[in-house]
Parts: C-alpha cells; structure tokens; sequence
C-alpha cells in the first residue's frame, strides 16, 4: 500500500526564491516526545527567508514556516493523549509550510483563546518582539521622538502603537507613498520615506533640529549609517533586526561626539530570559483591540515561493499569512 503524501514547500539548498518549490512528501509521523499538527495557516517571517538564504541554522532539504498554527492530529511516545484533537501554536520547528509538521512537544502551546486562526498564528511574535524593542531594550519615555524603521512591516506598525501608548512622537519610515498610506490607520504622527538619501535631514527638520531620541532599526544593511545622521545626542539607536543584511562597522569616534548609545535587541535570546513574563498583557492588548495587528493578505501555499522573492524585493506590508488547511 502506497504511503500518504502530503503537499510541501522545500528547498532542496540554500539559495534565491527560486530554490523553493511545492511538490508531495510522505507524511510524517511523530517520534518520541513529539506531536504532528494538521497545519491551518503559517506565518511569512524574516527567518524563513534567513533560513532559505543559508543565513540561518537549517537542515536542507528545509521546508520553511517557523511560526504555524494547526490542530494535534498524532502524538509520539512519551505525550499524552489529551493534546490529540487541540489547536496550537507551534513556534521554532518549523515545516509549517507544509499539510503536516512534526514538532517537539515543548515547542507548541494552546491556541490563544478569543483570537482567529490568522490572528492567533502571528500575534506572539509581532507583540513580544515589538513590546520587548519599545520598552525592555529602548525604555521609551513620554516626550521622547522616536522613528521607526519598516514603519509599515508588522512589528514597526505594533511599535508605533505601543510607542504612542507611552506618549512618545513616533515618525514612521516607510518604502514609498504605498507603504505610508498603509501604516496611516496605526497612528505615526509623521511618515518619510526612507529610499530617499536625505531622510534624516526630515527627521532633524520634525524634532526641531534636535534628532531622534530612539532610532529602532530592524533592517541593517548599507543603509544603518544614516541613523546617526538621524539621532540626537545622547540618544540610542537600536538594532532588532538584519533583513538588510550585515551594516557597516560602528565609528567609535561619531559615538563618541554625539554621546550616541549603540544597542540590540533579539526576542529569541531574550525570550526565554523573560520566561513568558508578559505574554498575559501581550495577548490581552490584542484580544481586547487595544493594539490592532496588521495582517495585509493571505496566500495559498503554491504562492509560498512567489512570496519569498516579493519579501526579498520589499514589496510586502503588514503581516502575510499562509493558508495551508485553512480554518480547521
């Protein structure tokens, strides 16, 4: 008798978004400690792409999807029946770009109750990420300027939330007139374009000549030079991100003359320093709209490697989601 196939995307190695495709694998079957999930919907995120790349640990062939959602169709020796039937998160295994993903029981957790399947799929690491940049690692204050890279992306939309909740002025840095009019709605109170070469002379000219107090970079790149241009003495430029790739080596003697603070900030190292300590208020801030989480469009999975090159291009807003089973 045949083995049961399902759909998945894979990259056979490392590459461009043209060394994903969708083809059919055998089903898997959970070792021990493990469980199977019947995928509903994967999250697009930044170490999918990393991982496609080779800029991230992976074992190849990959099938990309750290972040999914899904219900416990199978479980491996060793984990109790009762999570058979559940919906979950599954956040770190990854293979959620696939009709099944196998998992470490310790890397899935209960589906957020009072949330949507697309909704509960991405909230986590959007709210966790942006929360823990704004306030743990740049501890912004009431008053403070603070710009906003990725203005549009889904952590730079939730930043300028959180940051507005604090009572700081947020300016949004968005990739052309598309992007700015899709993070209008989330309440920056103003918006550049970065592709321009003289932004932060616009930043300079919004502060009153002074800078920005917080620059939040997810990006890095060639670009992450313009930030001290953009920052104020004694102010901090912080980096969450490399979706830009590797930026140039920090000038110890422009730190120096404007009293400038260089800092990082990397949800999964923190993560499990926190140990969850904030995951009730994240979740309530999205169950109760307090904070809006920006999910632009849904894909089917043949889309999957389409989406890798459009992410690579910069032409995605928001969050993109994955529609594997759907709503299960």
């Amino acid at each position: 008798m045949a083995a049961e196939t399902m759909r998945a995307v894979v990259a056979d190695a490392p590459g461009g978004p043209d060394v994903l495709h969708v083809t059919r694998l055998p089903i898997p079957s959970p070792g021990p400690g493990e469980v199977r999930l019947r995928v509903a919907y994967c999250s697009l995120n930044p170490v999918d792409v990393f991982a496609r790349q080779g800029r991230w640990p992976g074992k190849y062939p990959l099938t990309p999807g750290t972040t999914h959602s899904g219900i416990v169709d199978k479980v491996g020796d060793g984990v109790d029946r009762q999570w058979l039937g559940r919906r979950v998160l599954s956040s770190g295994a990854g293979g959620g770009c696939a009709d099944f993903s196998i998992g470490a029981l310790t890397m899935v957790a209960p589906f957020p109750e009072g949330l949507d399947w697309k909704v509960g799929t991405v909230y986590r690491g959007i709210t966790a990420t942006a929360w823990h940049s704004v306030v743990t690692a740049a501890r912004v204050q009431r008053g403070d300027n603070v710009a906003i890279h990725s203005g549009a992306g889904p952590i730079g939309i939730v930043m300028t939330q959180i940051a507005k909740e604090l009572g700081a002025t947020v300016i949004a840095l968005c990739g052309g007139p598309d992007k700015i009019a899709y993070a209008r709605p989330y309440g920056a109170d103003h918006f550049i374009d970065y592709r321009r070469d003289d932004w932060p002379a616009d930043v300079i000219r919004l502060t009153g000549g002074r800078g920005a107090d917080v620059i939040i970079d997810g990006n890095g790149g060639a670009g992450w030079a313009k930030n001290y241009e953009a920052i104020a003495a004694n102010g901090l430029i912080l980096l969450m991100g490399a979706t830009a790739g590797r930026g140039p080596d920090i000038p110890q003697e422009l730190l120096m003359r404007k009293s400038i603070k260089v800092g990082a900030m990397s949800f999964p190292v923190l993560g499990p320093i926190l140990k969850g300590r904030d995951d009730a208020m994240l979740l309530d801030a999205v169950r109760t709209g307090r904070w809006r989480i920006p999910i632009s469009e849904e894909v089917a999975l043949e889309d999957v490697p389409a989406l890798h090159a459009r992410f690579e291009r910069r032409e995605t807003k928001g969050r993109v989601v994955i529609r594997v089973g759907g709503d299960l």
